[in-house]
């Protein structure tokens, strides 16, 4: 959020970085302005969104902001932004490359980390860009293995 002042003046004056939210944070905005580029064929808009999505999950000081695995605040708004946003994307493997990297850091930054199967375990789910596989309980339309929908 700016304030009005702000907004005038054409800066922030802001000193910390937001946590990287769906709901009000990059990944959310991202993939509305992705939308947006979409439905009006914009492809510079998409690139864009793009690149700020993929940067956001790329940048670990943004990502350590995260502190669990749920939809609204933690990793499985993230990954649902990406998964998504790559099934439209101009440059999917930018994505792609996103999501297997949020993939790892969900597993080792959030205290959900502990609740989670270990290696080998039948229960393990991991995030895959291929939709709806290896999932037993997902919900419709959800991608496979993530923490949204296991």
């Amino acid at each position: 959020m700016i304030s009005l002042r702000e907004y005038s003046q054409g800066r922030t004056s802001q000193g910390h970085q937001a946590r990287p939210s769906w709901c009000y944070g990059t990944p959310g905005q991202a993939r509305a302005q992705q939308l947006a580029g979409l439905a009006l064929g914009d492809q510079e808009r998409m690139r864009v969104a793009e690149r700020a999505l993929a940067g956001c999950v790329l940048d670990q000081q943004v990502t350590g902001l995260l502190t669990d695995a749920s939809l609204c605040h933690g990793w499985a708004g993230v990954v649902q932004a990406l998964w998504r946003a790559a099934s439209d994307a101009l440059n999917p493997q930018l994505l792609q490359t996103a999501l297997r990297e949020a993939d790892g850091a969900w597993k080792t930054t959030s205290p959900a980390r502990a609740r989670q199967p270990q290696a080998g375990s039948s229960k393990e789910h991991p995030v895959s860009s291929s939709p709806r596989t290896n999932c037993p309980a997902r919900a419709a339309n959800c991608p496979a293995g993530t923490p949204a929908c296991c």
